[in-house]
């Protein structure tokens, strides 16, 4: 239906748009959405490459190794990586070891940077990055423990544990550091540290709030939003900071060592986002900025800030449409996001997509009166929401942790079976409990599948959301369907994706599924491995291609080791794995590791048969496991 409280909203929206370019020129101060408060120091590529150990920004200055990074100069990439030591970022060189030789694999011959095979899946638009891109011109990094001053004293008369004023200026100006910055590494091998009887993987590292900050404000920043991670000296991946597994998990729900961080870090979003909001604009980029315009509240998450949603000035409700609080906030709502029609598709999103991204009920109780329609699909891909085609606004509320508006669709007959994808997938990946209770109590169905055979069982296990994972156990019950076949997929599934932690592996182990099974696909799945197999053998070499060429007869084991799901890898050695299985190319596990970096715990095991390494890391996952829950 139309709207006529809407009606020429796209021209103000425009309007605004251009007032803004106007406005606010490239590279004015009210454009940008940092501003740095110290110097970027950075050092060379080939400076770094030399180093025996990671030692202080003041070192390095006074050996007048730190250059103070300018564009004319070359390209700068930031190292976002977690501190494996209590005061030292790395005091056993470990982390360091690995980027130097990452850096000399990518500097050398490397051709390309494969996409990891999520976003190879979900996105095939998207491109690996070609390795030249990071020779064209000097490289020079920016390392926190390099690029920060560490050595300095508090200020005279304060406190041991008191700001230390040229830090904190630096800490202040990481964001301006990553604006700046056109590569982004996030530097997360699997590190054993004995003195604090932890280890270190991608997954700890994307549990860290500041961790999750830089990813964060990498993805509102000009620049791609694409992120280089290096899980060893070879397996690099290109991930998209919009991956499903990142987009929710916002930066204020990460593990903060200090809570007075989250406080500081609050404004510093808001800014990014209304910067980046009317950058959008300044370019004409209309869908874009309703992405982002709607997607603030998941930013936000865990901070005590509020969205900014009335940018586009003049609105006036008209009240033929309804007076009430619904009614209004829904023409506002169509008014700011520049919709005149309740019908209107922007970038394959309806307008009720778009409420049900924002999460806001009275916003959508307000869509319902104007008889939005709840059971009509996305019908494209947004990389910017992790969300693909074929969902409804219940499966979006679900991925977002919108609990009061999935129970407002529901009430209105939103079907909860619907979609491409099993209802129950969302808040699987998105590790959300109470979403999974509330559509199980609605009627859906944990064992639907896909059409390529994933129930939601494989896509918690896929991507390590323990919480959801649970839940579904305590759904499913003494059910039939929870039996080995299911959970034999589910365990292979995760070794192959992003789930490979200890902790997934030994509780599916510990369900009853069997760690040496092979994957059973459907037909579907069976002719979309056929043809990644062919591609591969073309020539085509990516993730995916190599998974389909291989999948025949692989067990979980073969998969963590060639998925580069190290920690997996071990616990499955440590639960008794055997090694000698070979896939349908006659490969073993050990097989898949050779040529390429694999921690020293892996090495031994696999060619040397000593398990005493696996045993202990796995050991020292799930105890940090428990103690994190």
């Amino acid at each position: 239906m139309a709207c006529s409280a809407a009606r020429g909203t796209t021209s103000a929206l425009v309007q605004y748009a251009k007032l803004l370019r106007d406005q606010l020129p490239a590279g004015s101060a009210e454009s940008n959405a940092t501003e740095a408060f110290f110097p970027m120091y950075t050092v060379r590529a080939n400076v770094l490459l030399e180093m025996a150990e990671v030692v202080p920004h003041e070192q390095l200055k006074t050996a007048k190794l730190l250059v103070e990074f300018d564009e004319s100069l070359g390209n700068a990439a930031f190292v976002s990586h977690e501190w494996v030591g209590h005061h030292h970022p790395d005091p056993e060189g470990k982390q360091l070891r690995v980027l130097q030789d990452a850096l000399k694999h990518m500097l050398s011959n490397l051709q390309q940077i494969p996409l990891d095979a999520f976003t190879e899946f979900y996105f095939p638009s998207a491109q690996p990055l070609p390795a030249s891109h990071l020779r064209v011109a000097p490289l020079y990094i920016w390392y926190d423990y390099f690029s920060c001053p560490q050595l300095e004293f508090p200020i005279l008369g304060t406190g041991p544990e008191s700001p230390r004023p040229n830090l904190a200026k630096a800490v202040d100006s990481i964001p301006a550091y990553i604006a700046r910055c056109k590569f982004f590494f996030a530097l997360c091998p699997v590190v054993e540290t004995s003195p604090l009887g932890k280890v270190f993987t991608t997954f700890s590292w994307n549990d860290r709030a500041w961790c999750r900050t830089e990813r964060v404000l990498r993805e509102l920043t000009p620049n791609d939003p694409w992120i280089i991670m290096i899980k060893s000296s070879t397996e690099l991946e290109l991930t998209s900071s919009f991956a499903p597994f990142f987009v929710v998990q916002p930066a204020g729900e990460g593990h903060f060592t200090d809570d007075k961080d989250r406080m500081k870090l609050a404004p510093v979003f808001q800014r990014a986002l209304l910067c980046k909001m009317k950058l959008l604009l300044k370019s004409l980029d209309v869908v874009g900025y309703r992405f982002l315009l709607n997607k603030q509240n998941v930013y936000l998450r865990g901070f005590d800030a509020s969205a900014v949603y009335d940018l586009v000035p003049g609105f006036t409700p008209d009240p033929v449409l309804g007076t009430d609080t619904a009614a209004c906030a829904a023409q506002q709502f169509l008014f700011q996001n520049g919709f005149t029609t309740i019908d209107q598709f922007s970038g394959g999103w309806s307008a009720l997509h778009f409420a049900a991204l924002r999460g806001d009920p009275l916003v959508i109780q307000g869509l319902l009166q104007l008889r939005a329609n709840v059971d009509r699909w996305t019908r494209r891909s947004q990389p910017i929401t992790g969300v693909p085609a074929g969902c409804n606004a219940l499966g979006i509320c679900s991925f977002f942790k919108h609990h009061d508006c999935m129970r407002l669709l529901i009430t209105a007959r939103a079907p909860v079976d619907s979609g491409l994808h099993p209802v129950l997938a969302g808040p699987a990946v998105a590790d959300d409990p109470e979403a999974i209770r509330i559509l199980c109590a609605a009627g859906g169905r944990v064992f639907k599948v896909s059409l390529l055979g994933d129930a939601s069982f494989d896509y918690s296990t896929a991507f390590g959301t323990m919480a959801a994972l649970e839940e579904l156990v305590t759904q499913a019950g003494t059910k039939i369907e929870l039996r080995q076949i299911s959970l034999n997929r589910s365990l292979y599934v995760a070794s192959a994706g992003r789930g490979g932690s200890a902790e997934v592996i030994m509780r599916l182990i510990e369900l009853r599924a069997d760690l040496n099974a092979t994957l059973r696909p459907n037909k579907p799945l069976r002719a979309f491995f056929a043809t990644l197999g062919l591609q591969y053998q073309l020539g085509k070499r990516t993730l995916m291609t190599r998974w389909g060429y291989h999948y025949g007869g692989q067990t979980p084991l073969m998969a963590a080791v060639m998925s580069g799901q190290f920690e997996g890898a071990a616990a499955l050695i440590a639960a008794g794995a055997r090694l000698d299985l070979r896939n349908c190319r006659k490969w073993t596990a050990a097989d898949f590791a050779r040529g390429h970096s694999v921690p020293d715990f892996l090495t031994e095991a696999l060619f040397h048969g000593q398990p005493e390494g696996c045993l202990r890391v796995t050991a020292s996952a799930l105890a940090n496991a428990r103690l994190e829950l």
